[in-house]
């Protein structure tokens, strides 16, 4: 598929593929349907390219210590933490070139979710 350009972005996590389908993207627009993509920062810009009309919302937490202890409750070892921390960063330098931000702290979680809906119903 990603050699045919059904894909728009992929990216291999734990040894898998994710990946957004044109095809599907295509489908939801003819039918004025919203769709929730979870992308990279770059798959969020290249999503935007194909798509103009699409909103970009930036979830992030309130801080890297905040992300460091989310990751170690989960049990992400350090070394994993790092590098996840590295390419997060990486994320955070271009959060300014979305549409909308959105913080999530702890035990706001519907907080959060409440405020990207009333964003996107609000476009």
């Amino acid at each position: 598929m990603v050699e045919s350009g059904k894909i728009l972005e992929y990216k291999m996590m734990a040894e898998q593929y994710y990946g957004v389908g044109l095809e599907y993207l295509n489908e939801a627009r003819d039918e004025n349907r919203h769709v929730v993509v979870v992308a990279s920062a770059s798959g969020a810009f290249l999503l935007k390219e194909k798509f103009p009309e699409t909103a970009l919302v930036f979830l992030m937490p309130p801080s890297q210590a905040v992300l460091t202890e989310r990751l170690l409750k989960r049990g992400m070892p350090r070394d994993e933490i790092t590098s996840r921390l590295e390419v997060d960063m990486e994320a955070w330098r271009s959060a300014h070139l979305f549409d909308f931000i959105v913080v999530n702290y702890d035990n706001e979680e519907q907080e959060a979710a409440d405020r990207i809906l009333r964003y996107v119903h609000s476009e």
